[in-house]
């Protein structure tokens, strides 16, 4: 969960301080900090603003809370630099593929909401391990 926020600081052109996004968040510094390593899950709530702050859909921040915390053991959940981010982009671009060719018809909500909660994680996987290793990145590249 850490992650998504430190994401947000880094990429925002003009990086706010920490107590800059705890304000942003409604929440003091410290409860900030303890977000770090959380001990339990925050509120559902902060859990929102955290989403809205980040700017990805709820049920992400909710699956990074959920394995920060040790409740949730799913793979699909993994800390968010471990894989290459070539890797992160054709899974991306297979999701995005599949959710565009997906036909909007009844019955197939279910599987479009799924496919969509997937896109977002890997978007947000993404832009961490993007942070997480520039230098990986432009070795790749070259």
């Amino acid at each position: 969960m850490w992650d998504l926020i430190q994401t947000h600081i880094d990429n925002a052109p003009y990086p706010p301080s920490e107590r800059q996004v705890a304000a942003k968040l409604g929440v003091s510094p410290n409860a900030l900090r303890f977000w770090r390593e959380p001990k339990k899950l925050p509120s559902r709530e902060n859990l929102q603003a955290i989403a809205d702050l980040v700017g990805v859909r709820y049920s992400v921040v909710l699956d990074a809370a959920l394995f920060d915390t040790g409740y949730h053991e799913n793979a699909a959940v993994t800390p968010l630099r471990r894989r290459p981010a070539a890797t992160v982009e054709a899974e991306l671009q297979a999701a995005e593929q599949d959710l565009a060719e997906l036909p909007r018809v009844a019955g197939a909500e279910g599987k479009r909401a799924e496919l969509q909660a997937i896109v977002d994680r890997l978007k947000a996987e993404l832009s961490s391990s993007r942070r997480a290793t520039p230098s990986a990145d432009s070795v790749a590249k070259s």
